[in-house]
């Protein structure tokens, strides 16, 4: 049970202070979280103001119930008092073999079509056959890397918001490149590490296309219009994520499958993998 402190030490306020700004990104009212955490709003405010210490059960549980990301969750428990609870672990790791087999089976399958694993910052770690081909045929990814400076692992925004990246192959880039923009933006709010590679893309950011609010008709999905060989492919994104993940890397990995958005354009991606696997690109 959480009690009283006779003397609040110095990481108590800190984790207060956390603890506050996360239930502020999530809109919740103080009281809306002491019921949603089955604790009173007085105690609630006690914990935020410093002047209770919380259990490591309380911790847990307004980290569950603000969404909090898992290494986020391990600075509350340390801010509180606690050792860290997850771990975070190389993708090359032994540990790491279920998480690896099940990116490879969902990048595989979804061939001929593109698909891309990430992680919570945007670095590829692994692509499919088809975003390969897709990649190599629009990107000087080598080139754009080295440019970086970062190390031989591409980033999916620098590679993607670079003048000579794949911007220069989306014909509606002038709806993407600030719907994208806005979504990097938005992960910032749990993930602050993001600020760096915000203000990285932020330059090559285009100005948001005015025609794109006046279309009568909105489709339900954004699609992303990719010149690729004179042709025009146009495809939609869905996103798998480790639910259950109790791992920092884990939980952060994102696998992006890329969808023909008319039979068109399916027909142009079974052609252009059939195409480029043929020619070994």
């Amino acid at each position: 049970m959480d009690a009283a402190a006779p003397s609040v030490g110095a990481a108590i306020p800190s984790f207060g202070m956390a603890l506050r700004r996360w239930r502020a990104r999530r809109g919740l009212t103080q009281s809306a979280f002491a019921e949603a955490c089955g604790i009173s709003q007085r105690h609630a405010s006690y914990v935020e103001s410093g002047r209770s210490y919380p259990s490591r059960e309380l911790v847990l549980r307004a980290a569950g119930v603000l969404d909090v990301p898992l290494a986020e969750r391990n600075e509350l428990l340390r801010l509180a008092g606690f050792a860290p609870m997850y771990g975070r672990r190389s993708i090359d790791d032994t540990d790491m073999h279920a998480v690896r087999h099940a990116i490879a089976r969902l990048l595989d399958h979804h061939d001929p079509f593109p698909a891309v694993a990430v992680d919570a910052h945007w670095d590829v770690l692994q692509m499919n056959r088809s975003a390969q081909a897709l990649l190599g045929a629009l990107v000087d990814m080598p080139a754009l890397v080295a440019e970086r400076g970062r190390g031989p692992v591409p980033n999916v925004m620098h590679l993607t918001f670079h003048p000579r990246g794949l911007s220069r192959s989306v014909e509606n880039w002038g709806v993407v490149g600030p719907h994208l923009f806005a979504r990097l933006r938005q992960e910032t709010w749990s993930q602050p590490e993001l600020a760096e590679l915000v203000g990285e893309v932020q330059p090559w950011v285009p100005p948001a296309d005015p025609s794109a609010q006046r279309g009568s008709t909105l489709s339900p999905v954004l699609e992303t219009r990719f010149l690729v060989d004179g042709e025009r492919i146009d495809l939609f994104t869905t996103i798998t994520s480790f639910g259950t993940a109790q791992d920092v890397l884990a939980a952060g990995i994102r696998v992006e499958h890329f969808f023909p958005a008319d039979a068109r354009s399916d027909a142009l991606c079974r052609a252009f993998f059939e195409g480029a696997t043929a020619s070994g690109r």
